[in-house]
């Protein structure tokens, strides 16, 4: 998350709501801007794609807002809010959020802390009384603190104990002197040692005002109806006459500045930075360019200079920006403690040849273009979107935010150099180095050719001085958005249905038009997986997987154009035991390029043998080193017992055998049966037009025929189900892992039975119960969650748990309690809407984003469950029915079927 903002001028009640009009009137798609009488600036912004909303509220409390003896008070706060007030017990939010359908999110930083609640529609009202319950009530007693300084404790030991952090706070120390930046964010021993509840209430009661906040709602929302509910939630809290004055703002560069701390580590660590601006500031952009384009890997002056040197490497360059003021931010790991200088030098080198040679247009619009695409992934997301417009108008306005598109590409290679030559210089740098203790002095003259290069960087015009009050917008502008910023906000009223079309070689293509933040993204379903690995050939798919993603990094790396960070990356490739994915997500411009790779990789031919070999011992090496964690090993192991007998019961990339004995042939043959256009599923969504895609797509894989191998594998199981042979009992396996793993399951069905839809609405009654449980209530387990899963021949349900290992027989117990439960007696109404609700959200969410969207278009179609009914549980999801799962409960969950599986370290 990029951070920060500049100078944020202290409007006095009322004066800001005549700013910004009662309502920006604007349709779905375009954030609207409201105010309430008290203050609380709120922020709609309508998304009817999903049944899904994000409400976010931003609070102008960090540790900025402290003073030395109380750093760490706002992000204890982070903590104690939600703790629940004097009617709401301890995490009770988290567990509302759950219920919801949805999830509950806490952060803080120097300047701003944020809540975000995301749900289900239906659980608006809920939502918003959480968060004012959280901004408003909260307990904040003795106890409760008490409770939490352990947690808090342990938190900052961790920090401590990184020489990378210590690093990072000792830079912000030198790099902001004169402001409260240099004071801990999250405190120390002493400060938060002493915490009691008497001052951190009042720091609470000083800035947890409404004319201190401002609230985001994204999603699907109506705002007319909305507002009587924010009113409701926010409207009869006071606002504040006496705001805490704002710091004074930097006025100057310090001066450059060494530092070398001496700590209990084992390795060096060496940072650069140069104070820049903030996030209102008109130069912000640039800056945030230079520093992605020092971050580049394979082009960057920086990473040249740094191998060059064999000094080290240099491991983390970013922007860090905050309200007042930015940084931006070199760390560095040099080759050994004695090179920490000399890896200094090397950073320093490539800051001279970057600033003398700047940036040229194809390196600047590659950078942008770059910087957009993970812009716009993220903003897919409801509660990015939401986060992200609730902090622009608590910093200066929506238009920081939602303008950025447009801001970025309006950069040029003058403007890079003129912010370079503002920021980089000598007087602005500072130098910190955490070394070990018994590290060797360094040499006046090691030093010395650090200042030596420092000076060759350049010094600041004479008499300039940086202005960090600058803004982009002045405050009637700030609001102003244009519509268009991200992409077409038409389709925020509703999706277009998807487009089918079967190609005469019978390739299956479906298009999902969204154009709302031009993004694209394709994916291929091939129906061939593990389960289709012929005895004693176990791996055969997996060399197939392996050959596809070796032809299409090798297409990818002819066909693309070098330094174009628009064109896709070779697409990933995933394997099921049913199915083998392909997809990828770029700028829309380049999804043909995209398709193309894959086009080639599906229709290479068989490899030849000094290539199959090659990719055989990647595979073997791979199952050598294979070190899967327990959750892995628990998941693996319950699918030898639930699949025994069946292809499904080996592991996903095979066996040692099974790898060594494919041959030539049999890849050629497993290519020919599996690898065909009857067999493929191509779903594209995105920023697109559904002609152009079906015409793209005709001329690659149109003429794509079936191979030597036509007989069609039927699609549906034959003779007995997956689970037919499946072996009841007990199952333990040592795992390296700190933490314990507890799976409890039963066979279930495949995932085109009529049952499969209650059995993950039961996984999910399951979930909860377990949850409050082991998690919520008797805090024995550190998650729980229940996995149903369904495939072309058979499927399972089963319970995760991780738990302390101490306590896996106690996590065994519980589970199998819940499941006699579950089966014995009915769900009650209230658990029952709970259930339908979390089902929905998941749902939803898991439709977020085009590259998702394209996957589970693909799946759906490629299972036979059919893509052009994917909205049909989404716009009307099934409600659960008490009988129905108690019935179902009863059938699967007995005892004589369960499968009880142990992983830990102290498993025998």
């Amino acid at each position: 998350m990029r951070q920060g903002t500049t100078r944020w001028i202290r409007w006095a009640p009322g004066v800001l709501a005549a700013l910004l009009p009662l309502g920006i009137s604007a349709a779905p798609g375009v954030p609207e801007v409201r105010s309430l009488a008290n203050g609380l600036q709120v922020v709609f912004l309508e998304d009817h794609t999903l049944p899904l909303l994000a409400s976010s509220l931003w609070v102008h409390a960090g540790s900025k807002h402290e003073i030395e003896s109380s750093a760490g008070y706002a992000h204890f706060l982070e903590h104690l809010v939600q703790r629940g007030t004097k009617t709401v017990g301890p995490f009770e939010f988290q567990r509302l959020a759950t219920r919801r359908g949805g999830t509950l999110s806490v952060r803080s930083n120097y300047d701003r802390t944020s809540i975000t609640l995301t749900g289900v529609p239906s659980a608006l009202d809920d939502l918003l009384g959480a968060l004012s319950a959280m901004a408003f009530q909260s307990a904040l007693d003795e106890k409760q603190i008490d409770l939490e300084l352990g947690t808090l404790s342990q938190e900052i030991r961790n920090y401590y104990n990184l020489p990378s952090s210590v690093a990072f706070l000792e830079t912000m120390r030198h790099t902001f002197p004169e402001h409260p930046y240099r004071f801990p964010m999250l405190g120390n021993y002493k400060t938060v040692g002493t915490l009691k509840s008497e001052p951190l209430t009042a720091f609470y009661r000083n800035l947890y005002v409404p004319n201190n906040m401002t609230l985001a709602i994204a999603g699907d929302v109506d705002p007319k109806r909305a507002w009587p509910l924010v009113e409701a939630a926010f409207g009869k809290a006071k606002p504040s006459a006496t705001l805490p004055p704002a710091p004074p703002l930097p006025t100057r560069f310090a001066g450059h500045t060494d530092v070398e701390k001496r700590l209990e580590i084992r390795e060096a660590w060496v940072n650069l930075s140069f104070a820049g601006p903030g996030y209102r500031h008109p130069d912000r952009a640039a800056f945030e360019v230079i520093a992605r384009a020092l971050a580049d890997a394979n082009g960057s002056p920086l990473h040249t200079a740094m191998a060059h040197g064999r000094t080290g490497i240099a491991s983390y360059v970013s922007y860090y920006g905050l309200e007042d003021g930015g940084m931006l931010y070199l760390g560095l790991q040099p080759a050994s403690p004695e090179q920490s200088y000399d890896a200094a030098r090397s950073a320093l080198e490539g800051l001279v040849t970057f600033k003398s040679e700047g940036l040229k247009e194809s390196g600047l619009r590659s950078v942008v273009e770059g910087i957009l695409q993970e812009d716009r992934v993220r903003a897919e997301q409801l509660q990015e979107r939401a986060e992200r417009l609730g902090e622009a108008a608590l910093l200066g306005g929506v238009r920081y935010y939602w303008d950025l598109p447009g801001v970025y590409a309006a950069l040029t290679p003058e403007s890079i150099a003129r912010v370079a030559a503002k920021y980089l210089v000598a007087e602005n740098m500072r130098l910190v180095i955490i070394l070990p203790k018994d590290a060797p002095k360094f040499a006046d003259a090691t030093k010395d050719k650090v200042h030596e290069v420092l000076e060759r960087l350049g010094r600041a015009a004479e008499g300039s001085t940086p202005d960090y009050s600058a803004v982009r917008y002045p405050p009637s502008e700030a609001a102003r958005v244009s519509p268009a910023a991200w992409g077409d906000p038409r389709g925020a009223a509703r999706f277009k249905a998807p487009e089918k079309t079967v190609l005469d070689n019978g390739l299956t293509l479906i298009v999902q038009e969204d154009h709302r933040h031009g993004m694209a993204a394709a994916s291929v379903q091939v129906r061939a997986g593990s389960g289709d690995d012929p005895p004693g050939k176990e791996g055969l798919a997996n060399l197939t997987l392996r050959l596809l993603a070796r032809d299409a990094v090798a297409h990818a790396r002819r066909s693309g154009a070098k330094g174009d960070a628009s064109l896709p990356a070779a697409p990933s490739i995933q394997l099921t035991r049913d199915l083998t994915e392909i997809r990828f997500q770029a700028l829309p411009r380049a999804l043909g390029p995209g398709l193309a790779t894959i086009a080639a990789a599906l229709r290479q031919e068989a490899p030849a043998a000094e290539v199959l070999d090659e990719v055989r011992k990647s595979a073997l090496d791979t199952l050598e080193r294979g070190d899967p964690g327990a959750s892995s090993v628990a998941l693996e192991l319950f699918r030898e017992q639930v699949y025994s007998g069946h292809p499904y019961a080996g592991p996903l990339t095979g066996t040692p055998s099974g790898i060594k004995a494919i041959t030539r042939d049999d890849m050629a043959k497993f290519r020919g049966r599996h690898l065909r256009p009857s067999r493929t599923v191509v779903a594209v969504a995105g920023d697109v037009e559904p002609s152009d895609i079906v015409r793209q797509v005709k001329a690659l894989l149109g003429d794509w025929k079936d191979g030597a191998e036509s007989e069609d594998p039927s699609e549906e199981p034959r003779g007995k189900p997956a689970t037919a042979g499946a072996r009841a009992g007990d199952f333990t396996r040592m795992a390296p892992s700190p933490q314990g793993e507890v799976l409890v399951g039963v066979p279930g069905v495949a995932v085109r039975d009529a049952d499969f839809g209650d059995i993950r609405l039961l996984g999910t009654a399951l979930t909860l119960e377990a949850f409050d449980d082991l998690v919520f209530t008797r805090r024995a387990a550190f998650s729980a969650v229940a996995v149903p899963e369904g495939l072309r021949a058979g499927g399972f349900l089963a319970i995760e748990v991780v738990t302390p290992p101490h306590r896996l027989d106690d996590a065994v117990f519980e589970l199998q309690r819940l499941m006699r439960v579950r089966s014995l007696e009915p769900l009650g109404a209230k658990e029952l809407t709970d259930v339908g609700r979390v089902q929905a959200g998941r749902d939803a969410a898991g439709l977020q984003g085009v590259l998702a969207l394209a996957g589970v278009l693909s799946y759906r179609e490629a299972s036979g469950l059919g893509a052009l009914t994917y909205r049909k549980d989404i716009d009307e999801p099934p409600k659960p029915v008490a009988a129905r799962i108690k019935d179902l409960a009863a059938r699967l969950l007995k005892p004589e079927a369960w499968i009880v599986i142990k992983v830990g370290p102290g498993s025998p």
